[in-house]
């Protein structure tokens, strides 16, 4: 997650979504991409297409929420934006 914006920015911010617990780790900590990705209970894991598109809709979704968000204080302030 993006410590500025709390935008999603990788795929352990979808990973935390899928189960509770910790259930995965990196077998390089250092170099946490999906091929690192460790499964650490009896659960499966979770596809590279599966990690990708969740991180892109929650991207999506925090994007829909900043924009509803500017728009407000635009209205707020009298202004309009446009799409």
């Amino acid at each position: 997650m993006d410590r500025k914006t709390g935008k999603p920015d990788h795929i352990e911010d979808y990973l935390v979504t899928v189960r509770t617990g910790q259930w995965f780790g990196w077998t390089d900590h250092t170099n946490k991409i999906y091929e690192n990705l460790i499964v650490l209970d009896d659960g499966i894991k979770p596809s590279k297409t599966d990690c990708e598109n969740g991180l892109k809709s929650m991207q999506d979704d925090w994007d829909k929420k900043w924009l509803n968000t500017l728009q407000k204080k635009d209205w707020k302030h009298g202004k309009q934006m446009s799409n």
